[in-house]
């Protein structure tokens, strides 16, 4: 065994033949993981699934816009926090880079779609509210724009929060307006 420690993100799914059931064999199963893991000196950082792995059902009634998908969410991570302890989270952001770097109107067009991509999870997280551009109603679509407004509560909350950055991939898309 060596004497430093890795970590490695374990994203869990315990959940969702039907709501309000826990998966007990995944359970079990991610338990066994998790301690073969520390055996080896890897430390697990145990996240949950990713926001775009919602169940049909609960997607098909709204999605995170509804608050029954919040609240089965709370369940689900008030359920794994029970089981497995402290849990970290990933987030997917894509870098973006004007395709021409002395054009304006590509400085802009990244910016916006790093604002939509990286904005849209970074600024809630530390700053309580969604980035201006996204509030403003600069969207491609209607429903993009109609954003919750987070109450003094839930700004607590996640400004609570500590973040731990891991870097999994970085991938840089190049942005041509229009």
């Amino acid at each position: 065994m060596s004497d430093k420690t890795s970590t490695l993100v374990i994203v869990i799914f315990i959940f969702y033949k039907r709501q309000r059931h826990v998966n007990q064999e995944a359970v079990d199963h991610y338990k066994r993981m998790i301690d073969e893991l520390e055996v080896w000196d890897i430390k697990p950082v145990v996240t949950l699934f990713n926001y775009w792995e919602i169940p049909k059902e609960l997607e098909d009634a709204g999605g995170w816009l509804n608050n029954k998908t919040i609240e089965e969410f709370v369940f689900f991570a008030d359920t794994c926090f029970e089981k497995f302890g402290k849990l970290g989270m990933v987030l997917d952001v894509s870098w973006k880079e004007p395709a021409d770097e002395v054009t304006p109107a590509d400085w802009t067009a990244s910016e916006t779609a790093m604002i939509f991509s990286a904005g849209w999870f970074f600024n809630p997280l530390l700053h309580g509210e969604y980035p201006e551009a996204m509030r403003n109603g600069k969207c491609e679509s209607t429903s993009a724009c109609e954003l919750p407004e987070f109450t003094d509560v839930e700004r607590s909350t996640l400004n609570d929060r500590y973040l731990l950055p891991y870097t999994l991939k970085v991938t840089v898309n190049m942005i041509i307006p229009g």
